[in-house]
């Protein structure tokens, strides 16, 4: 089995250079949430440090993901790819559930809003068990969708501006 499989050729470039790109502006807004308050405790400072690195890890994943995408699983690539989405995933979902609590704990935001970092967290957690499944595809759009929710709960805090 290859590395891109299932895709293979130009939508495999095309398909990790979208997500590495798309990555990049997760991390930010990551980092600009922590950076917001919402979590001022030094628990959420600390858990949003570690999910902004976890975050940022799948950066190179997606890069070296197009270097690599011919590659067999077992190659070097492959596995410096595969360690570095599994570092990511673990450091994302750890740091986010420690964030999520403490998020609701500091009482910053109200309503929908305050949950939304604790549901990506959920999310990525769900993805670590169903990524050999055939439900990834699922778990994957179902944690895009936090993240999309995280992001619009940004913007109707004014942490991001559009």
């Amino acid at each position: 089995e290859r590395l891109s499989f299932p895709w293979d050729g130009a939508t495999a470039v095309t398909t990790s250079a979208i997500w590495g790109v798309t990555q990049v502006f997760f991390v930010i807004g990551l980092l600009t949430f922590v950076r917001s308050g919402a979590a001022s405790s030094r628990a959420g400072r600390i858990g949003g440090g570690v999910a902004v690195l976890g975050a940022a890890l799948f950066v190179p994943a997606h890069a070296l993901s197009v270097v690599g995408r011919d590659a067999l699983m077992d190659d070097t690539v492959a596995v410096v790819v595969v360690a570095l989405f599994a570092g990511g995933t673990v450091l994302q979902a750890l740091g986010l559930l420690v964030c999520g609590v403490a998020t609701l704990r500091a009482g910053v935001r109200s309503g929908w809003a305050r949950w939304t970092p604790l549901a990506v967290a959920v999310t990525m957690v769900a993805l670590m068990g169903l990524q050999f499944t055939d439900l990834l595809a699922v778990a994957v759009g179902i944690y895009a969708a936090a993240v999309v929710a995280l992001g619009l709960a940004m913007i109707q805090r004014g942490v991001l501006r559009v």
